[in-house]
């Protein structure tokens, strides 16, 4: 009997010592915090954020140690520490440590332990660009054609061009952003930047009327333009202009010839309402184009035999065609060379 009280002592006595060094053992203090992974990156083939079920762990694990004999012993503590996110914008954290994106940016995930006294940290990053040496997107640009529309129905075409951190690199985001309008009743736009005059011009007088606002989803970043209504009776052709953008240079000239375009000067043609245009660029030494905005399609093959050292990666053509409506804005885009 007195045998199998001891054995019974010893398996108690092996068992404490198991749960003491994997748990939080008596007499030892939580004296340090750790978070893994310490770096997060929700990346994307955009810059903006496209919502999505995309989540992260982070796990906590406390270092205690036994004031008496100096040992340390480590648990897993997720579940026990206070978990936040500085910018929530960005991404917030649950309480059990599992993140998830809101928004483009970077954010510091924090868990705080021993009463707020410990604290770990894990950056998150969110719209960092897979395989791309662009950042996310700094500055936002609508850019509104020379003209206004006069008669109810008549279209004007808007454009967004935006330019990203490391690298400078401005792109056409047109199709990307958030269009809308201040006044339906005067205007609308669609989810291409094109807008519509939907008032009688012998109602509103000529003149800004609305103002045309492009967001960048999940982004605080907004690029607006005013919409202009031009004088009654005004004539229906079609008022075209290219909008150079990017730190590189280079030239465009249109087909019809309105258009031998360089830094801005000789940059606006007219043309004949709804007749194909025809664009084409020609970067500068060290130079290369990143493409006209989507308000221009590319024409491939390109007849003007561009070769790809002068074209950034993905753009097809340094031509385009373009169906000239009444009022037109296209982007053609020059970065500096690779």
């Amino acid at each position: 009997m007195a045998g199998r009280i001891l054995a019974y002592c010893c398996i108690l006595a092996v068992l404490a010592l198991t749960a003491g060094c994997s748990g939080n053992p008596s007499g030892a203090q939580l004296t340090g915090v750790s978070v893994t992974p310490t770096t997060v990156n929700f990346e994307t083939n955009a810059p903006f954020f496209v919502p999505t079920t995309a989540t992260a762990q982070l796990t906590a694990t406390g270092t205690y140690t036994n004031g008496k004999n100096g040992t340390i012993y480590y648990q897993n503590i997720t579940d026990q520490v206070v978990w936040s996110s500085s910018i929530t914008a960005v991404a917030t954290v649950n309480s059990a440590g599992l993140v998830s994106p809101a928004g483009c940016g970077i954010t510091t995930i924090n868990a705080a332990g021993g009463n707020g006294g410990l604290i770990a940290t894990a950056s998150v990053t969110v719209c960092e660009q897979s395989g791309s040496g662009a950042g996310s997107l700094t500055s936002l640009k609508v850019v509104a054609p020379p003209q206004g529309v006069s008669n109810r129905g008549d279209k004007a075409q808007f454009i967004a061009l935006g330019t990203y951190a490391g690298s400078n690199a401005t792109e056409d985001v047109t199709s990307k952003v958030s269009w809308s309008t201040s006044d339906a009743r005067v205007a609308t736009v669609d989810a291409a930047g094109l807008v519509t005059l939907t008032a009688s011009c012998s109602d509103l007088g000529s003149g800004p009327e609305a103002t045309i606002t492009a967001v960048a989803p999940g982004s605080s970043l907004t690029g607006a333009a005013s919409f202009v209504v031009g004088a009654c009776g005004a004539s229906s052709g079609s008022t075209l202009m290219v909008d150079q953008a990017g730190e590189g240079s280079g030239k465009v000239v249109s087909n019809p010839g309105e258009i031998s375009c360089r830094g801005g000067e000789g940059c606006i043609g007219n043309f004949a309402l709804n007749r194909p245009v025809t664009l084409t660029a020609t970067p500068d030494p060290g130079s290369v184009f990143g493409g006209f905005s989507a308000s221009c399609a590319p024409v491939v093959p390109d007849p003007s035999g561009c070769p790809a050292n002068l074209r950034e990666d993905g753009v097809k053509s340094c031509t385009c065609l373009t169906p000239a409506p009444n009022a037109a804005a296209v982007g053609a885009i020059f970065n500096t060379g690779h």
